[in-house]
């Protein structure tokens, strides 16, 4: 990924990653962490969303709403 173009000033831009609790959005929420964006991430698994919350929060600004929608039981 390449590093967000902002200039002094301005704010660093902000990516909205679904099922970042584990998987791909969490990969792709570290990866965005890194380059310097800024995060709102949602996923159904509320102690895996607070543990992704916890770990990005020491590398940039997250926000991570409660999921408005239970999960659904694994099959």
């Amino acid at each position: 990924m390449n590093a967000p173009q902002h200039t002094a000033g301005s704010a660093a831009p902000v990516a909205l990653v679904t099922g970042a609790s584990r998987g791909l959005g969490r990969a792709l929420a570290r990866a965005l962490a890194a380059d310097g964006w800024q995060l709102v991430i949602t996923a159904r698994d509320a102690a895996g969303l607070a543990a992704a919350e916890a770990e990005l929060a020491a590398v940039t600004t997250v926000v991570a709403p409660p999921a408005p929608v239970p999960a659904r039981p694994r099959r």
